[in-house]
């Protein structure tokens, strides 16, 4: 015992060591808790011979206490007879009461994201994903505002939609009766910022897309975007490379990271229809935090590991597709005329392109089925066809392409980039191919934003714009398969039967 030295905790209650979830009996003068805070638990030994209030007050606050009590100790550090380190307290307060019981593990995955406070009680290991969010955020940030961009706020709500290929969410502003859209990108936003004289900027923030749900997208999710004036794709594959090797090492400790596998999640994305109860009745225990990692898959030792170690590997997406199928691919990607050969190609290879069979739509399954499989380790795929690019510049030595990137890692897009489009005309002319595709039943299409191309007359610089996927480098570094895990609060599907009778239960 060290009386010498006095300490105050405030906490919560994990488990009571000796009695579990029962009274304790007056005439009991040694109880051992295990509390948490912080993430940190320690153990208490309370003994009525150290308690100063007594030893009736001793009796009930220890016939009072249950797993999850938010309580206030003071006291000082021992150790027990067998040397584990411990604060004896001569005093405990209870703060805050646990109304429910706490369950040993939640066995429906739904009610890890639908009750995230629950699951950051019983899995302490979740946190672990969110604090490498925080990691990779700050870094992002760090690294942009050393090298001299600005950090700006841009719209989230906007009477027209823009800056990326993707179904918009819609509402209704009453007080001044116009349709709105939830913004799908920053992007011709942070250009016009760039037009105006700042060469630098970047945003991070939520966007939000009217689309599908699985382990990789979520209807919210974060992105960060920075243009900077007098830049290209080359030099922006440069600084992506510089920026992620940072990033990766600041929060991985070093450049090789393990690939996450679905192995431990179901390869569908519908887990809230398990109907499993979520509460599992049992003999409570202690339980070490870090043992109980629902959120992060350990590392086998047959993983693939992904290796940021510069330079990445570099794939043209045109001259790769040429390099498969020879002269079968037609010479001009973007037009319609191209569509049925390109068919043709999608019916020979078994490969499902949904309607309406635009250019784009058919290019991106080309490529989602001959190159993003060759992007294990960290991989630029370039060259992209004007078709799929209605924002990038011509390639200045072959205009029937343009100057844009994707990195992929573990087969996953990371990062889109490309020198912008700064040409007034050719910029209305992308859009009025968009609008075609629009017209023929494509609603990720971009639309017509007469306001962005009339700020291009007044000149943009040669600019580069560049674009992260914050949740995709989260995933990895956390190493899970599911957005879910990296995000605090995913948007889920209600159990409103569930829910109904839940309330019905509290109300009786």
């Amino acid at each position: 015992v060290l009386p010498a030295v006095s300490v105050a905790v405030i906490a919560v209650v994990i488990a009571p060591v000796a009695v579990p979830r029962i009274a304790v009996p007056v005439a009991k003068k040694l109880v051992f808790y295990t509390i948490r805070a912080d993430n940190v638990e320690v153990q208490v030994m309370a003994t009525q011979q150290q308690y100063t209030s007594g030893p009736d007050a001793f009796a009930l606050i220890n016939s009072t206490l249950r797993k999850g009590d938010i309580v206030a100790l003071r006291g000082f550090p021992g150790k027990t007879n067998i040397g584990e380190l411990s604060i004896i307290p001569r005093d405990i307060t209870l703060l805050t009461p646990c109304m429910r019981p706490i369950p040993l593990r939640l066995r429906r995955k739904s009610s890890r994201y639908t009750r995230r406070y629950l699951d950051l009680i019983v899995n302490p290991s979740a946190r672990r994903a969110f604090e490498i969010r925080s990691q990779v955020i700050n870094h992002v940030r760090r690294y942009l505002v050393e090298r001299g961009f600005l950090e700006v706020e841009t719209p989230t709500l906007s009477s027209n939609v823009g800056g990326a290929n993707a179904k918009p969410f819609t509402t209704h502003a009453h007080a001044m009766n116009m349709d709105l859209f939830l913004r799908i990108s920053p992007e011709l936003y942070l250009k016009q910022l760039v037009i105006g004289g700042i060469d630098r900027v970047f945003e991070l923030g939520k966007q939000f897309r009217n689309e599908g749900v699985d382990l990789t997208h979520n209807p919210e999710f974060t992105t960060c975007e920075f243009y900077m004036a007098y830049a290209d794709y080359k030099s922006l594959m440069d600084m992506t490379e510089h920026m992620l090797v940072e990033i990766v090492k600041g929060v991985a400790g070093g450049l090789r990271v393990p690939l996450p596998t679905s192995a431990q999640h179901p390869t569908h994305e519908h887990e809230d229809d398990e109907d499993i109860d979520e509460e599992y009745e049992g003999e409570e225990e202690h339980h070490d935090p870090h043992t109980h990692n629902h959120t992060q898959t350990p590392a086998s030792p047959d993983a693939v590991m992904i290796d940021f170690t510069p330079p990445f590997q570099r794939i043209s997406f045109v001259g790769k597709l040429r390099e498969v199928l020879g002269t079968r691919l037609p010479s001009d990607l973007s037009s319609y005329s191209s569509v049925p050969a390109l068919m043709e190609i999608c019916d020979e290879y078994k490969i499902l392109v949904p309607e309406p069979h635009t250019p784009a739509r058919v290019l991106d399954k080309l490529c989602g089925h001959f190159i993003e499989p060759l992007c294990t380790q960290p991989t630029f795929i370039y060259d992209y066809p004007i078709a799929l690019s209605p924002l990038a510049r011509r390639r200045r030595d072959d205009p029937s392409v343009t100057e844009r990137f994707e990195l992929f890692v573990g087969g996953k897009e990371m990062v889109n980039a490309y020198s912008e489009l700064n040409d007034p005309q050719d910029q209305r002319g992308r859009f009025v191919s968009q609008h075609q595709d629009r017209g023929r039943g494509d609603e990720e299409a971009q639309v017509l934003d007469e306001g962005f191309c009339e700020a291009l007359e007044y000149g943009l610089p040669p600019t580069g714009g560049w674009g992260l996927g914050v949740d995709r480098l989260c995933m990895l570094l956390a190493n899970t398969p599911s957005i879910r895990d990296v995000l605090l609060f995913p948007t889920m599907k209600e159990h409103q039967q569930k829910l109904t009778s839940t309330q019905t239960q509290t109300q009786q």
